[in-house]
């Protein structure tokens, strides 16, 4: 689980979906790892692959390690394309933590540090 990750690569913050599902899953994950969460409707359900990747965009040029929570299939085409990897199925209530490179573009760059299904 991620908790058992090295405190470098743990996310240090999370943004999720506003909606009532990816909600009560980013505040179960939340209260599981202590960490800090943002509601972002970039992550709204219909939001778009252009919307999320804005703001995975905007979210790379920090320091701390992000969580996304938020919907399929727009979540597992963003991990998919940020890894490079293929079939990057995520089953509902699990998260993912994306390694950004440094600098550079992010397409194919980024790397998959861990997953974490929601605690029930």
């Amino acid at each position: 689980t991620l908790a058992r990750l090295p405190m470098g690569d743990r996310p240090g913050l999370m943004y999720a979906s506003p909606a009532v599902r990816a909600r009560a899953t980013a505040e179960r994950i939340q209260r599981h790892l202590s960490i800090d969460l943002r509601f972002e409707d970039a992550l709204r359900l219909g939001a778009g692959i252009e919307a999320t990747w804005g703001l995975v965009t905007r979210l790379a040029e920090g320091t701390v390690p992000v969580m996304l929570v938020g919907h399929n299939p727009t979540l597992e085409v963003l991990v998919e394309t940020l890894t490079g990897g293929s079939d990057c199925e995520m089953r509902t209530g699990e998260a993912a933590v994306i390694e950004t490179p440094e600098e550079g573009s992010l397409e194919g760059m980024c790397r998959l540090v861990g997953r974490m299904r929601s605690p029930e």
